[in-house]
């Protein structure tokens, strides 16, 4: 009897740790985009010195799962076609409902175009981005530090995300 709940014991700590382990598992898109390349780097059209970069992250609801696949699919599927985008990175949680976001941008009135535009106004709208939180922050960085990483966008959610967001 000692042992099968040794047994049990060591199975259900097995199972909590890479539940846990889990969370930490991300699937993520490399950053890409028509004004940046790999060897160049930052290769768009009227980009300065420094650039925009808008960063999110937030929980999408388990009920609303397949309704943000499908608004996330027309947002990236739109992302090369918009004006003054150097690139972007998406990531999510492959066990978890956790979803990270960053873009890159030659000036913020190309920003704002984008977040007016109307495959994001509609994906907004639809109500499947975020469930009980979402963080937003947007910062200025010399554009041959891009890309950045998802560890250094922590760092700017942490320290620039909007008051109303956190």
């Amino acid at each position: 009897m000692f042992k099968v709940i040794l047994i049990a014991l060591v199975v259900l700590l097995l199972a909590a740790t890479i539940a846990l382990a889990a969370n930490d598992w991300c699937f993520s898109v490399s950053f890409r985009g028509p004004g940046y390349d790999e060897e160049s780097g930052v290769t768009a059209p009227g980009a300065r010195e420094r650039v925009v970069v808008a960063i999110t992250h937030g929980r999408v609801a388990s009920d609303r799962g397949s309704g943000f696949r499908d608004q996330l699919k027309k947002v990236l599927a739109s992302m090369p076609a918009q004006s003054g985008l150097i690139g972007y990175q998406v990531r999510k949680q492959v066990f978890g409902d956790k979803i990270w976001t960053l873009s890159a941008w030659v000036d913020k009135l190309s920003l704002e175009r984008f977040v007016a535009s109307s495959v994001h106004a509609e994906a907004m709208a639809s109500g499947t981005t975020a469930s009980d939180f979402f963080h937003y922050a947007e910062v200025e960085l010399p554009a041959r530090e891009l890309p950045i990483s998802w560890d250094r966008a922590t760092e700017f959610l942490r320290a620039h995300a909007y008051p109303e967001m956190q």
